[in-house]
């Protein structure tokens, strides 16, 4: 939850060229390092490249991750992440 209120909070869909009528969805994947930041960030699949740019500054934006570790070593963990560009969604979940 506060993940998608951070992501939500911080979307700028100005910067994205957004309108009611290019609403879509931006698939990333990434990993999160042993120090908690996000590295290997790729777009997966998106409607267009303002949401991707988008999409990847927002995930750059975010805090250090709480790290994964197994036996307690810190490891890298692979992530997968939507991020829907909706002005009505957007409004949903940044409060």
């Amino acid at each position: 939850i506060e993940l998608m209120k951070f992501i939500y909070c911080n979307l700028d869909l100005t910067k994205a060229n957004y309108s009611e009528t290019k609403k879509g969805k931006v698939y990333l994947q990434f990993s999160i390092d042993t120090t908690g930041k996000p590295i290997d960030l790729r777009v997966m699949k998106t409607p267009n490249e303002d949401y991707s740019k988008e999409a990847i500054r927002l995930v750059n934006l975010m805090p250090s991750w709480t790290i994964a570790t197994q036996n307690g070593i810190a490891i890298e963990q692979q992530w997968t992440l939507s991020i829907v560009f909706d002005n009505d969604w957007k409004q949903k979940h940044c409060q």
